[in-house]
């Protein structure tokens, strides 16, 4: 998609969007890292390109995990509820996802948004 859109001269995308999304990340990177991390972030750079939505969900959010060269690579970030500053500091930046109160029901709950070049906002969400 990417090569098709540059030979054309697009920059806007069809009606349809395409959205990778990559859940239990942890388990993907910590059964073979040195594979797998260098082909998630060459998607990613490929995905932003394209104007390709890309996800990825993890619950154990660590340095060994989400590396450096994944985070600059994944410029919008989303954090629910954090146990420690350090895991809110590997989501989002900083410490506000510790705040963040554990959700109680399924589908209601708040968030914290980093947007490129903004800080760190809480949201509050619901279905």
């Amino acid at each position: 998609r990417y090569r098709k859109m540059t030979r054309k001269g697009e920059t806007k995308s069809s009606d349809f969007q395409i959205t990778i999304i990559i859940d239990e990340f942890a388990d993907l990177i910590l059964t073979n890292k040195k594979t797998f991390e260098p082909l998630i972030v060459k998607l990613a750079q490929l995905s932003a390109a394209s104007k390709i939505k890309m996800i990825i969900a993890t619950q154990t959010p660590n340095r060994k995990t989400i590396t450096a060269n994944i985070q600059a690579n994944f410029v919008c970030k989303i954090g629910l509820h954090a146990d420690s500053p350090i895991e809110s500091r590997q989501i989002v930046g900083d410490a506000s996802c510790c705040a963040l109160p554990m959700p109680q029901t399924v589908g209601v709950g708040v968030c914290a948004l980093k947007l490129p070049g903004e800080s760190v906002k809480i949201y509050k969400i619901e279905r």
